[in-house]
């Protein structure tokens, strides 16, 4: 049968079969092609468990597993034929009871004759690619024989002997190419391992795959098969998940000692050797993930002493295996070729469970991982907030950017024209410039060779020249990072300024050799001759000839001289019309061409760029513009004295692009890699877009090139004509005898390695970043190329920086957060231990939290609300990690501190006040007598305030509130605070003299309360009041004091109710300071913005309603003020009809608060209606106002909460209205023209 046809029949007969017994079909809509679902119950057809169960004969079912295994294993393996082969299936070995061990032997049966006619172990992996019509066949084969075996238990035992399974279950399992039907295979062995009443599927599985031959456990990479290897990872999945909740019965019906496999992991863990080969770092990926999370299952089983193992396993996991880069930066201690840097996420999280496991219910596990890592991470103290070290690597390629400085991309894109150029960065090693006694760090020459080596030996993504930007000079003058300069000036200026700082330091110029030429102009008059020679770094040609060679052309024509332009003669001593002819005498070994694209337009006023068309060819021969005579002694002279071809060839090999306009544009160049050879060089040949920090490799193409670099106009999308305004501004040609030389020259001269690792063909191996750091730590020399100290030593700075980046790479990142977060709540699954388990989880998070978490960006304090709970919930339920918190703010002030006072983050210090006060008020809980175990505590907060206190003063608000909670928490703790000079301190504070604006006392709620709160905790307890607040509250400090209060109240209307409790208490059966407080309320009524004024008269409202023998004094004071001699004090009502007219919005609030307070306190309203006249005028007033215009009520507005004067008509007005005239409605009759209305 044709194999297609096959194909069709089988996957036909295995969707009806789902149809019938799974319930479900997925078929396509011929029309629009949507899926549909269509179950078979709505159809009648349905058939399901119960004829599983009973519709077929035992041997009927056995024949039906058996025929959907040999289905599904064909599928698999891509031959399906096999399923309906007659010869028998080949099993590989036979499962016995008994203890197992790991076998390593990774070799396949080698075949046969009848390899091709039958199924066996291994045939899955001899298929190159699965077809995906047999990818479905064999996932739909096996969801039927699991759905089979689900409903008819009788047949567990016999499947289970069935010989073939054990290969089976491998083979779809691991030997599978295709990654989905490995999953789907794992997916469904392991509902058929979750029957409660079936644990031998479990069992079986586990025997089977921990006796599979497989290469799983092979330690030397040299020995490992990588297909296998990369198709590991769903075997170690199902492995772990199989060993959950495995209890000792388990264990001993399989066989299995997880001592004894323990001990063989670790040692296999401890002994893995990773490939150097770049394309066997994902397998070694995948296995490392793997055996990391097998250990960790483990660990978990049943009978298990995690002590027994996990001594040593701690140490290799944290300083060889995740963090061997912070090792190294810490201890300097060196690192061989078995730790693992460059983790994938999957793998570094693997450990990261597997160090989680490994310290669950182990307290000393995790105070010895928790120590390790403080030391290794979280010990240093940083000096920023919102820090964010630059964690993305360099490129793929090796090759690392520069960062642009603000408007720097001219002199990125010329550096990394001269780093590509093959030989200058092995002449600049050879410089030793600090030795040297002429030149210093300072120098630019020290600092070109800094920007050299970074990009050659950093891993960093790009390097910052910040030195070389303050160094460099353009024509005499300091840059400006920010300002755009011409990249061709940038160019001349620096070459030039090299050659000159290696000349004094007597070194021969580097640039004049290779980047300059020399231009021959002969003067012919026909009587004489005579030649003048003129160096050159570029040839300059215009744009508007629209291609290179006609440029040239153009450049070397004959020049005729005549008229007033003639020649003048030296021989003859006279202008004689003449002939120039020019040509190149000397060609350069990097030709620079400069396409003058710029000028100014001086009538417009403007610079102005060409963006014309402009053509170049990938190769150009310059023969045709040479000339003139050669002297074999020049330095610049072409080897031997005839001018061969290959010697005039030049190959294209550098771009700078201008993109924008004249005033304004970016720079980036296109290089191509012509270092060292194809063979030594994986980038040999390619093209490269440096555009500042990034790096790509770039498919440079005829097409691209055209599109890229030649400027002109192109057609858009819409058929529109469109400008490229982004054009090719410099041109670098490289000779091309020039490039075979270059090719002698080994890469590794600029590299932070050993140039002899190489493999035995002589192919260049890709390392990865932790066999680039291996080598860097162990590496005690420089290559023999770089013999100079300056570059040895620019060399150790950059090891360093890059210990530092790795380092920084694995711990700011959310993986390494999660996990710090997750290793700290594992107290939280404790209960007999948790005190124990509390303290070393408030240990490591806090220095967390200090010194990594709340100083980094806000990206990565995504779970800030978790740590604030898991805190909580430790302060709540251990009184010993409550005390040893407080223990720790007391000894560790300045980390508090900062945090608390000079964090600009808002966030981080809410958290921080919110663990302060939750573990205060759990210590006063704890401890009911023992407040004063908290003065340690307490002067530690209270040597904040300090002259630096200002300077933060206006990001106080959560320092303030902690204050504010300890006044709360009773009389014991105030008087406490009281002892300790608190208050005095407060009011010193609070009552600096022009020091606080707005924005400063909107901070200061939280002290105002802490003023009151122990003001009324004396007061409340019949305590005298202590001299500093007699001062203050009825001495000379009174007035001051008081208008500070109520200049927050008015800015800060949260406090205002808690100030109103405390003046209440001060006020009563005390006129004095009654009418002192009274007066300044009424002053500020007055004078204050209208918006303001709620909360006085809120405060005002409390005070008139107090109910002892001064009551009605303070009403009278109030409502009508005070005159005393020439001084006199508006009143309430005064007020109201000083502003009826200036500001009507005033009165109105002012009515508002006489109607409303006269409606709940019966004292105001008898006085008022005493002498009803002025009440009457407020109510006309009012009146009057809102029958002014008949434009409609606004229902959004208020007219007391903007600072305009102009009363508005609101239904809250109308409201007040009819309140007032119900209030005097029974002093006066209501007119005729009223009862109309």
């Amino acid at each position: 049968m044709d194999l297609e046809l096959r194909r069709s029949v089988v996957l036909t007969t295995i969707q009806l079969l789902r149809f019938l017994l799974v319930e479900e079909l997925i078929y396509a809509s011929p029309d629009k092609g949507n899926v549909h679902f269509i179950s078979s119950k709505e159809t009648g057809l349905f058939l399901g468990g119960d004829y599983l169960q009973t519709g077929l004969s035992e041997q009927e079912a056995l024949q039906t597993v058996t025929s959907l295994l040999k289905v599904s294993w064909a599928a698999a393996a891509g031959r399906l034929w096999l399923s309906a082969s007659s010869s028998p299936i080949k099993a590989r070995w036979q499962l016995t009871d008994g203890q197992l061990s790991m076998r390593t032997s990774s070799t396949e049966s080698s075949g046969s004759n009848e390899e091709g006619l039958s199924l066996r172990a291994g045939i899955c992996a001899r298929a190159a690619a699965v077809d995906p019509q047999d990818v479905q066949i064999s996932q739909h084969s096996l969801e039927l024989l699991t759905h089979l075996l689900t409903y008819r238990h009788s047949l567990f035992d016999q499947f289970l002997l069935l010989a073939e399974v054990p290969d089976f279950i491998v083979d779809t399992l691991v030997k599978s190419r295709e990654a989905n039907l490995r999953h789907y295979a794992m997916e469904q062995f392991w509902s058929l391992s979750k029957m409660a009443d079936k644990p031998s599927l479990r069992h079986m599985l586990l025997r089977v795959l921990f006796g599979a031959r497989l290469p799983f456990w092979v330690p030397s990479a040299s020995s490992r098969n990588l297909p296998v290897l990369l198709q590991s990872q769903q075997y170690f999945e199902l492995v772990c998940r199989l060993l959950q909740r495995y209890s000792r019965a388990d264990q001993e019906q399989v066989g299995l000692d997880p001592r004894q496999q323990l001990k063989d992991e670790v040692n296999w863990l401890k002994n893995f050797s990773r490939s150097s080969l770049k394309e066997v770092k994902v397998a070694d990926e995948l296995l490392l993930e793997g055996h990391m999370k097998l250990i960790a299952g483990l660990l978990a089983a049943e009978a298990v002493r995690k002590s027994e193992f996990t001594a040593q396993l701690i140490d290799y996991l944290l300083e060889q295996v995740l963090f061997p880069a912070s090792h190294v930066v810490l201890s300097g201690a060196p690192i061989g070729d078995t730790g693992v840097l460059d983790l994938n996420e999957a793998t570094r999280v693997a450990g990261y469970s597997l160090l989680l496991e490994i310290c669950r219910g182990e307290v000393d596990n995790l105070r010895k991982v928790a120590t390790r890592l403080v030391e290794l991470h979280h010990a240093r103290e940083l000096d920023e907030w919102d820090y964010f070290p630059l964690v993305e690597p360099r490129s793929a390629n090796g090759l690392v950017g520069l960062k642009n400085g603000g408007a720097t991309c001219y002199m990125n894109s010329v550096i990394q024209q001269l780093f590509m150029r093959p030989g200058v960065v092995q002449a600049l090693a050879e410089v030793d410039t600090l030795n040297s006694g002429l030149a210093k760090p300072e120098g630019l020459l020290y600092q070109f060779q800094v920007v050299l080596a970074h990009l050659g030996g950093s891993l960093l993504q790009y390097f910052v020249p910040g030195e070389f930007w303050k160094q460099f000079r353009l024509w005499g003058e300091e840059v400006n990072i920010r300002e755009q300069q011409d990249a061709f000036d940038f160019f001349t200026s620096l070459t030039d300024q090299l050659d000159e700082a290696l000349k004094s330091i007597h070194q021969g110029p580097l640039f004049q050799l290779r980047l300059h030429g020399l231009f021959s102009a002969v003067f012919d008059d026909g009587q004489h001759s005579f030649e003048r020679e003129e160096r050159f770094n570029a040839i300059n040609l215009t744009v508007q000839s629209g291609q290179l060679e006609t440029a040239l052309d153009e450049f070397f024509k004959l020049e005729r001289l005549e008229g007033a332009n003639a020649y003048y003669c030296d021989s003859c001593g006279a202008k004689r019309n003449a002939v120039k002819r020019t040509s190149i005498k000397k060609l350069p070994e990097t030709m620079c061409i400069q396409l003058k694209r710029f000028a100014f337009d001086w009538e417009a006023g403007r610079p102005i760029k060409f963006d014309n068309f402009f053509k170049f060819p990938r190769r150009i021969d310059m023969g045709p513009y040479c000339g003139g005579r050669r002297r074999a002694d020049d330095d610049l002279s072409l080897s031997g004295s005839g001018s061969s071809a290959g010697s005039c060839v030049y190959d294209l090999a550098g771009i700078v692009v201008h993109s924008g306009q004249a005033s304004a544009g970016h720079y980036y160049s296109f290089i191509k890699e012509r270092r060292e050879t194809a063979q030594t060089n994986a980038n040999y040949g390619k093209w490269f877009k440096f555009d500042d920090r990034t790096v790509e490799e770039v498919n440079m193409t005829d097409d691209m090139l055209e599109s890229e670099c030649f400027g002109g106009s192109f057609k858009s999308d819409k058929a529109e004509e469109r400008r490229r305004y982004w054009n090719a501004y410099l041109l670098f040609y490289e000779r091309t005898d020039v490039q075979q030389m270059n090719m002698a020259v080994p890469l590794s001269a600029m590299r932070l390695r050993r140039s002899t690792k190489r493999t035995t063909s002589g192919l260049k191996v890709s390392r990865d970043s932790f066999s680039e750091l291996a080598q860097l730590v162990e590496q005690q020399e420089v290559v023999k190329v770089m013999t100079g100290g300056t570059w040895a030593r620019i060399q150790q700075q950059i090891r360093e920086e890059n210990l530092c980046f790795l380092r920084d790479k694995d711990v700011y990142s959310q993986q390494y957060f999660v996990f710090v977060r997750r290793l700290a709540e594992l107290c939280k699954e404790e209960d007999e231990h948790f005190p124990a388990f509390a303290v070393e989880s408030l240990q490591l998070g806090l220095s967390f939290l200090f010194r990594t978490f709340w100083r980094t960006t806000k990206k990565l304090r995504s779970d800030m609300s978790d740590w604030l709970g898991l805190f909580t919930f430790i302060l709540k339920k251990s009184e010993s990690a409550c005390v040893w918190f407080l223990n720790y703010m007391t000894e560790n002030a300045k980390p508090a501190r900062m945090t608390l006072l000079e964090c600009p983050v808002a966030e981080v210090r809410q958290a921080l006040a919110a663990m302060l006060v939750v573990a205060i008020r759990q210590y006063a809980f704890y401890r009911h007598d023992g407040c004063r175990e908290l003065s340690p505590f307490l002067r530690v907060l209270l040597e904040f305030f300090g002259d630096h206190l200002e300077t933060w003063a206006k990001q106080s608000s959560q320092f303030f509130s902690v204050l504010q909670s300890l006044t709360t928490m009773g009389g014991d703790v105030c008087q406490l605070l009281l002892q300790m000079g608190f208050f005095e301190q407060l009011l010193n504070f609070l009552l600096l003299e022009n020091k606080w604006t707005t924005t400063h006392r909107s901070q200061f709620a939280p002290l105002h309360e802490c003023i009151a709160a122990m003001i009324s905790s004396l007061a409340t307890a019949g305590h005298e009041l202590t001299d500093v607040m007699k001062d203050v509250l009825f001495g000379r400090r009174q007035t001051a004091y008081l208008k500070q209060v109520l200049i927050s109240c008015r800015e800060t209307p949260v406090i205002a109710p808690r100030m109103s409790g405390m003046f209440k208490l001060l006020c009563e059966d005390n006129p004095s300071f009654s009418e002192t407080l009274l007066a300044l309320l009424l002053t500020q009524t007055q004078t204050v913005l209208s918006n303001e004024i709620r909360e006085l008269l809120l405060i005002l409202s409390d005070l008139m309603t107090m109910n002892d023998r001064y009551q009605a004094e303070r009403i009278a004071f109030t409502l009508d003020g005070r005159t005393t001699g020439d001084e006199s004090l508006s009143g309430l009502l005064k007020i109201i009809e000083l502003n009826q007219e200036k500001d009507a919005r005033r009165s109105y609030q002012c009515i508002k608060f006489l109607v409303q307070l006269a409606n709940k306190a019966d004292p105001v309203r008898h006085y008022l209606l005493q002498n009803p006249t002025a009440l009457l005028w407020c109510v006309d007033w009012l009146k009057s106002k809102m029958n002014e215009n008949a434009c409609p009520m606004n229902d959004n507005s208020s007219n007391e909460d903007s600072n305009t004067r102009h009363f508005q008509r609101t239904m809250s007005a109308q409201v007040t209205l009819e309140e007032a005239t119900a209030l005097v409605s029974h002093i006066r009759q209501p007119s005729d023209d009223e009862m109309k209305e």
